[in-house]
């Protein structure tokens, strides 16, 4: 059986200093985002998408996507394959926060790239 990292990731959601908002999912539109992504709940990405349509930090001054909602894109909307990078939140200022390698053998990263960069 599956074990979803969902019980770890909203835990980290609760104990939070900022308020984040969990938007509602769409479960079957939840489900095609992680056939696209191809990950499983086993991941916190795959738990995050399967279980809600994004996350909403500090009022809006951080939106990690998720499964998409009104106004906030899906994660697998934002996947660039042929760049190696999947962009999975966005800030107030237009920053994007992106995972990257795509490709065998490299470690994946975390990054922000500003608008002016």
């Amino acid at each position: 059986m599956e074990q979803s990292a969902w019980v770890e990731a909203s835990s980290g959601v609760g104990a939070a200093p900022d308020r984040v908002e969990v938007l509602p999912v769409d479960s079957e539109r939840a489900a095609a985002r992680l056939t696209v992504l191809g990950v499983t709940t086993r991941s916190w990405l795959g738990s995050v998408v399967a279980n809600s349509g994004g996350l909403v930090v500090g009022h809006g001054w951080l939106r990690v996507l998720g499964a998409g909602h009104e106004g906030l894109s899906d994660v697998a909307a934002e996947l660039d394959a042929r760049a190696g990078r999947l962009i999975v939140a966005f800030d107030v200022m237009g920053g994007q926060f992106g995972w990257g390698a795509f490709s065998t053998g490299l470690t994946p990263t975390n990054e922000r790239s500003a608008v002016d960069e």
